[in-house]
C-alpha cells in the first residue's frame, strides 16, 4: 500500500515521501497514529502544499541562523576558572556555561545547541561547534584562562 509519510520514520522514509509499505502496517499502525496518510490525489496535493509552506519557512529560518552564525563565529569568549599547577581546572566548563557567556555577549543560544562532546577540564583555547539549524553550524572560540584571585 502506498502512503505519504507525515513525519520522519527510521528505515521507512522522510516526511512528505510516498513509500510502499505492507497494507497491515499502514492500516494498523501508520494511519491510526497519524504518522502517514493513504497516497490519494487529495492527500498528495495537501502534502505538496505543506512542503511549499515548510520550505519557505525553512529558508527564512536558515537565513536568520546564518546571520546568527556570523555573530557567533566572530565572538571570542574568555572564561576564567581556578586551576591547579597542571592546568587542570577545578570543576568544568559546560555547554550551559558557554551559553551563558554567549548570552552576556548579546547572543541568545540554547545550551543544547552547543555541541560539547565532554566538559572542558583543562586551560587552553577551544573551538566549539554550535548547531543552529540542520544546515547551519557555527564555531565559537572559547579561551579558558586561569582565574587570578
Amino acid at each position: 500500500m502506498k502512503v505519504v509519510l507525515r513525519e520522519d520514520l527510521e528505515h521507512v522514509g522522510l516526511t512528505g515521501e510516498v513509500v510502499e509499505v505492507a497494507a497491515g502496517y499502514a492500516r494498523n499502525y501508520l494511519v491510526p497514529k497519524g504518522i502517514a496518510v493513504a497516497a490519494t490525489a487529495a492527500n498528495l496535493k495537501m502534502v505538496a502544499h505543506q512542503e511549499s509552506r515548510n520550505e519557505a519557512r525553512n529558508s527564512k529560518e536558515r537565513a536568520e541562523m546564518e546571520l546568527l552564525a556570523q555573530q557567533i563565529t566572530s565572538t571570542h569568549l574568555e572564561l576564567s576558572h581556578r586551576a591547579g599547577d597542571s592546568d587542570t581546572i577545578y570543576g568544568a566548563v559546560t555547554a550551559a556555561e558557554i551559553a551563558f557567556a554567549l548570552e552576556e555577549a548579546g547572543i541568545q543560544v540554547d545550551h543544547r545547541r552547543i555541541q560539547l562532546e565532554k566538559p572542558i577540564k583543562m586551560l587552553g583555547a577551544y573551538t566549539i561547534p554550535v548547531r543552529l539549524h540542520a544546515e547551519v553550524t557555527a564555531h565559537v572560540t572559547v579561551n579558558v584562562v586561569r582565574d587570578d584571585i
